[in-house]
């Protein structure tokens, strides 16, 4: 019989809630604080976003990645040396891509739509760790998470980690007592190393601690486990083989970012100190961790109370969920930590396997509080109390987000480039050459993106590129796009359009075709003509 139950009496339930009605308004809440107004919010686009579209964009049209390669393990988005990224956000976003077009909200519909469900999934692995009432409580947690908000409103790799591991534990727990779903486990636990690399690390190790948390389950169905197990390395096969094949350029980025060049005092010194400050309150509570410039909010402070109490059940109770979430605890740094932090605060992309981990602990803490109440009344003003103060800091996050960040971007979403491009798209027939600048971050993904270019040319045609010393690709022309510091190439009687920074262009007397304004009343590009 297995240990893990999940439909644990839940006596209070009845008295607060019905179950259902409250789940379907966390999803309704869920989707509505992950879909509304997604192609503005974030506000510009991120490159990498970009290359995530038009990928899915070329595997719709072609069945291969914009570099010409079939359905691969890995795309080489920016480069082959040092950027050997997971394709599986691309793939997921063929379907979008194809209902809604090669657009923002295209992109981003498989980071909202899978966050969402992940909202659902939350609530059936906290109803088979903590009963139905803390499986709720995770639910809604991570229905207004500002961590989980923002990345399920971002086209990238780690936005869909959660989805995969949640979905992976529930198939897993259920599992012990379910060969069917512990196939199912299995091959979900081998998708999530296909994601973001920290899982390539954490996978592993969450894997060995559900093997001895559930060492009597394994022992008695050998078997099932073997079968599982088997399934599992058949499926990670491609992936290791090819990292073992091109390590150098598979592992070329982590090479960038590890600590491991340093001497092997340091970076003890200094995989302590970075693992540490993944539960520094400034982390957790405060400003949060870092993505593309800016601060990403990880966790609202009203839920440190009830985490403290969940983790001290945690290490007080020696049930198997329990003794689970805590392995959770202790791993999801662990690959984060072998890397550099950014300069401000932990990154908030590395960690991203801890969602929703903080949000089970804190329903763990959440439920204990509840149960300890003497009488029903305090059991509700208890839940009052806490749904009214993570209520106003949610509010507070959204209000912010929707109506003040947009005006403020963080510099790694390139705001400017739809606006002027989209122009560029609609009138480049007109002339011979078109020069982007290069004062951006991979500008040639916004051309290929915004202008929808045609795989089929892209992957046949000739595409110069050079490699930057830090082993990134510099694409300088294809078709007739040429990309560059447009103060030395700026010709006033060519055919010729240019998309320029506004300081390259300072002191000519131009009369733009189209000016993009930017944050603070900023210009952020110029579009002008030579002739």
């Amino acid at each position: 019989m297995s240990r893990v139950d999940p439909h644990l009496p839940d006596p209070h339930l009845p008295h607060l809630c019905s179950g259902a009605g409250w789940l379907i308004a966390i999803l309704a809440l869920a989707g509505l604080l992950r879909l509304v107004w997604l192609d503005g919010a974030p506000p510009g686009f991120n490159q990498d976003e970009a290359s995530n579209g038009y990928d899915a964009y070329c595997f719709l049209k072609t069945g291969r990645d914009r570099h010409g390669d079939w359905l691969p393990v890995t795309l080489k988005a920016f480069s082959d040396k040092v950027d050997h990224r997971s394709p599986v956000y691309a793939y997921l976003s063929v379907p979008s891509v194809w209902a809604f077009g090669l657009t923002h909200f295209g992109t981003r519909f498989p980071a909202a739509l899978l966050g969402t469900v992940t909202v659902g999934l939350t609530f059936l692995l906290g109803r088979t760790l903590l009963g139905a009432r803390g499986g709720l409580a995770a639910a809604a947690l991570l229905a207004v998470s500002p961590w989980h908000i923002f990345m399920s409103r971002f086209a990238h790799e780690p936005s869909v980690v959660p989805f995969f591991l949640v979905a992976a534990l529930c198939c897993l727990l259920r599992g012990t007592a379910s060969r069917g779903y512990l196939l199912a486990g299995a091959a979900l636990a081998a998708l999530l190393l296909y994601n973001y690399p920290v899982t390539r690390l954490f996978g592993p190790v969450l894997l060995l601690a559900y093997a001895v948390v559930f060492r009597r389950e394994v022992k008695e169905r050998k078997r099932a486990f073997g079968v599982a197990l088997a399934l599992f390395v058949l499926l990670v096969l491609p992936l290791a083989y090819k990292t073992a094949t091109l390590y150098a350029s598979v592992q070329g980025r982590f090479h960038q970012i590890s600590i491991f060049d340093e001497p092997f005092p340091k970076c003890v010194v200094l995989f302590a100190l970075n693992y540490l400050s993944h539960f520094a309150p400034s982390f957790l509570f405060g400003r949060g961790g870092v993505v593309e410039g800016d601060f990403v909010k990880i966790a609202y402070l009203p839920m440190l109370p009830v985490m403290l109490v969940g983790l001290w059940e945690c290490v007080r109770q020696r049930q198997p969920s329990h003794q689970l979430l805590l392995a959770w605890l202790l791993a999801f740094p662990l690959a984060a930590s072998l890397t550099y932090p950014y300069v401000a605060a932990p990154s908030a992309l590395r960690p991203i396997v801890a969602i929703p981990l903080f949000e089970l602990l804190a329903a763990l803490g959440f439920e204990r509080c509840l149960g300890e109440a003497p009488a029903a009344a305090w059991r509700k003003l208890v839940a009052g109390l806490l749904a009214l103060a993570l209520a106003a800091s949610a509010f507070f996050f959204v209000a912010h987000y929707l109506f003040v960040y947009p005006r403020h971007p963080a510099p790694g979403f390139q705001y400017g480039f739809r606006q002027a491009l989209q122009y560029v798209a609609a009138v480049q027939g007109n002339y011979d050459k078109v020069f982007i600048t290069d004062k951006a971050n991979q500008p040639h993904i916004f051309v290929l993106f915004y202008g929808q270019y045609d795989p089929r040319t892209y992957q046949t045609e000739r595409v110069e590129r050079e490699y930057l010393p830090s082993g990134w690709w510099k694409v300088n022309r294809f078709g007739k796009y040429r990309f560059g510091d447009i103060r030395g190439v700026y010709e006033p009687n060519r055919r010729h359009l240019y998309v320029a920074r506004p300081e390259e262009l300072a002191g000519r007397e131009i009369m733009p075709l189209k000016t993009v304004g930017g944050p603070g009343g900023k210009i952020a590009f110029l579009v002008v003509r030579g002739e």
